[in-house]
């Protein structure tokens, strides 16, 4: 699970920087994704954008291939040796290509579980091609670039790369986009997954998108839910405000991942239409999508977005409360004009002692952004405690940096006089509260701080610790 999670963001976990005491102060979204259910959920979302005609196990889009390629081939493996394979040619679909037969490499592909070889005689395949100054020809995506064709797809699947290739081949980025919008409702579920891919990565973040809008609106109509995903993926970086209720229309959907999408959609829309629908998900049966909706409020400075999160502050599950206190930062930040999150901070500070302590260090977390007094001293308190789990250890650190270098004199004074406590975290040896503890300590810098950086420089159990302790301590020289 939490492979799934670290791997689906894309790309999720953010530490600031090393030279700051707030080392332990991570992206909220982000993390909040890491340790709940409803990261299989976000995995899910990005299949059904990616695809799931094609089984292999690599996932670079077709139309990046054809793109990348200067010759496609369809044929078969006649000969596999060390290094390279014998292929012999039935069609080309791509270039120009005057051999029967030809040798290709790589044949080896290298993925999380080792490297092996992707290449089998006998079996027919397509392949993406770059010429080599030598006879022989060059497997594009470092051998990946292979697609196997089975005998009850393999009519389908090679008039869809022809389709592609057609499509590539468009002298205009526009009409490239329109082409491949008009294969959304394709019959052909390979050419299917390759709209998916492309609105994803490609009409999304296009200059041109906002051309795209009616086409987009028409298929978030569509009754095919797998239509209406990729449409959901692509409409929510339109301006589309006639689209509103359709995308509140889809957070009625039993689909689960719909119901995900449509709520981010709307998280870019301030309406009071818009406010009330992401608001009505965070009552729903379902904690995970109670998790999303309070996620895509946490950014609205809607007074209903902030009621309904703080009621989720209270929710009977402990990922719902979790995800609520880590997403109240934005409130402490400051982030809203005459909302400075100080009616929230003794809830939060009740939080510190909640049953969970994932929902423990959320709050913790939270609190750190803020820049009142309240919190010190409940802070320090956990760090008083005989047995501390990692994680929560991590989040209350950094918050007494966050507090430590944003919360004035009298919040480093309290620091300071338990300044034991943060040289205790730094001396039980854990990697993350280690971190933050040395930027507190280097900021203090009294005789019992810089001893405690000496010590954590020559010994400490982790090597990046004993490095950020030397470079604090040269600074202070």
């Amino acid at each position: 699970m939490l492979y799934i999670g670290i791997f689906v963001t894309q790309l999720e976990v953010l530490l600031e920087s090393l030279n700051t005491p707030s080392v332990l102060s991570i992206l909220e979204e982000d993390m909040a994704r890491k340790s709940f259910k409803y990261a299989v959920l976000v995995t899910s979302l990005l299949l059904f954008l990616i695809g799931s005609a094609q089984a292999e196990p690599y996932n670079s889009a077709r139309y990046e291939q054809v793109e990348k390629s200067d010759i496609i081939v369809v044929g078969s493996v006649l000969k596999v040796d060390k290094e390279t394979a014998e292929i012999k040619i039935d069609k080309t679909l791509k270039g120009s290509l005057q051999e029967k037969e030809i040798t290709v490499s790589p044949i080896t592909v290298q993925d999380c579980v080792g490297e092996y070889k992707n290449f089998r005689v006998n079996e027919e395949v397509v392949l993406f091609l770059k010429k080599t100054e030598s006879s022989s020809f060059t497997v594009i995506d470092g051998g990946w670039g292979k697609s196997t064709l089975k005998q009850q797809t393999k009519e389908t699947d090679i008039k869809a790369i022809q389709r592609v290739i057609e499509i590539m081949e468009l002298p205009e980025v526009g009409d490239r986009d329109k082409a491949m919008l008009g294969e959304a409702t394709s019959s052909n579920p390979l050419l299917r997954a390759e709209f998916h891919r492309y609105i994803a990565s490609r009409i999304s973040h296009s200059e041109l998108r906002q051309n795209y809008k009616d086409e987009l609106i028409a298929l978030l109509k569509n009754k095919d839910e797998d239509v209406q995903l990729a449409a959901l993926q692509g409409i929510q970086f339109v301006k589309a405000e006639e689209a509103v209720p359709l995308m509140i229309e889809a957070t009625h959907s039993k689909n689960r991942v719909i119901v995900f999408c449509a709520s981010q959609a709307l998280s870019r829309y301030y309406s009071e239409e818009s406010v009330k629908a992401r608001v009505a998900l965070t009552e729903s049966s379902d904690p995970e999508i109670r998790c999303r909706a309070c996620i895509d409020l946490a950014q609205c400075a809607h007074p209903e977005a902030k009621k309904a999160i703080e009621k989720l502050l209270d929710d009977t599950e402990a990922e719902v409360r979790a995800i609520a206190a880590g997403q109240l930062v934005y409130r402490l930040r400051g982030m809203f004009v005459n909302d400075k999150g100080d009616s929230i901070i003794p809830k939060l500070v009740s939080m510190l002692n909640d049953s969970s302590e994932e929902v423990a260090a959320r709050a913790a977390s939270s609190l750190g952004a803020s820049r009142s007094l309240q919190p010190v001293k409940p802070l320090l308190d956990i760090l008083r405690k005989d047995k501390i789990g990692e994680e929560l250890e991590s989040r209350v650190v950094g918050a007494l940096g966050g507090l430590y270098s944003g919360g004035g004199d009298e919040a480093r004074k309290l620091i300071n006089n338990d300044l034991s406590l943060i040289i205790g975290s730094l001396e039980r040896g854990r990697w993350v509260p280690s971190l933050g503890a040395v930027g507190i300590l280097s900021q203090a810098a009294t005789p019992e701080a810089l001893e405690a950086l000496k010590r954590a420089a020559k010994s400490h159990p982790c090597e990046d610790v004993r490095q950020y302790a030397q470079r604090e301590l040269e600074r202070k020289r």
